[in-house]
Order: structure tokens, then C-alpha cells, then sequence
């Protein structure tokens, strides 16, 4: 038998102990691998509902700008007389839109701003509409402004205009 296939423990300088090279781990080194994985997983948790919580949002949000613009081109199509006429007959501002009291947070809910325009030109009337969507805890716009708590993160807006014939 040659000195290369002795087994480690055997094979020793003179003067020195044997060291062994086949030894586990020990519980901290175990402990610290486990505390450093919980840590890495708990990060790529929390990127991963970020990243869910973004794409809910942008869904939403992608919704809410379709139902806007279709409420914006119905309003359009009842056009300036009959607008001007229900809501704009006393006054140069009128809102309206979803009851919030009758819709649970999780719906969508809509309103309408009409505005007398300022005229573009002479004998040019018009009035600005602006249709706002939103969802979930945000609320909707009322006659006496934006409330305190709306959350504008879940809410859309887009704007036309209804000319005179």
C-alpha cells in the first residue's frame, strides 16, 4: 500500500496532529444559512406582490379608461341643447353621476363635471364635460369639490367638448 492510499486519518506529518477533513456543519453555521434564505425569500415575496399589486392597478385603471371614454362619447351624443338645456339652464357648473351610498368599495363608480365653456371664438358656444372613473376606496366628486380622503391613485379622467350647432 502506497502512502496516497492510506486513509486520511492515517496519513499524518510527524510532530502533528491528525486533522480530520470530514466534519459537518455546526447548528450555528445552519442556523445562519436558514436565517439568510428566509431573509432572501421574504424580499422576493414582497417584489412579487408589488408586482401583482401593480398589475391589478394597471388593469383597473385600463378599465376605468374605456368606461370613461364611453360615458364621455354618450354624453357627447345627446348633444349641446339637450345638455345645456337639463343640467346647465341655472348655472355654469353641474355635476352628477353614480350614487356613492348604493355601490360597496370594490365597485366602479362614475361622474360628470359640465362646464360652460369659455367661447373660442365669437357666436361659438360650448361645454366642457369631464368623466371621472374610479374604483375602490376612492370617491366620487360632489358639488362641493374633491372630498379630504379620495384617493386619486384609483380614479381616471377625460375630457371633451360639446360645441352649439
Amino acid at each position: 500500500m502506497t502512502r496516497t492510499d492510506l486513509p486520511l486519518e492515517t496519513i499524518a506529518l510527524p510532530g502533528r496532529r491528525v486533522r480530520r477533513t470530514c466534519r459537518g456543519l455546526s447548528l450555528v453555521e445552519v442556523l445562519v444559512a436558514l436565517l439568510l434564505l428566509a431573509v432572501g425569500l421574504g424580499g422576493a415575496m414582497g417584489l412579487v406582490t408589488r408586482q401583482v399589486t401593480g398589475l391589478d392597478r394597471t388593469q383597473n385603471g385600463a378599465r376605468a379608461d374605456a368606461l370613461a371614454r364611453g360615458r364621455l362619447v354618450q354624453l357627447q351624443a345627446v348633444g349641446y341643447g339637450a345638455l345645456n338645456e337639463r343640467y346647465l339652464r341655472d348655472t355654469d357648473t353641474a355635476y352628477f353621476g353614480d350614487k356613492a351610498e348604493h355601490r360597496s368599495s370594490a365597485d366602479a363608480w362614475w361622474s360628470a363635471r359640465l362646464t360652460k365653456a369659455q367661447p373660442a371664438g365669437p357666436g361659438i358656444e360650448a361645454i366642457r364635460i369631464a368623466v371621472t372613473v374610479g374604483w375602490g376606496s376612492a370617491t366620487p366628486r360632489t358639488e362641493n369639490g374633491p372630498k379630504k380622503n379620495r384617493d386619486l391613485s384609483k380614479t381616471r379622467e377625460v375630457t371633451g367638448y360639446v360645441v352649439a350647432p
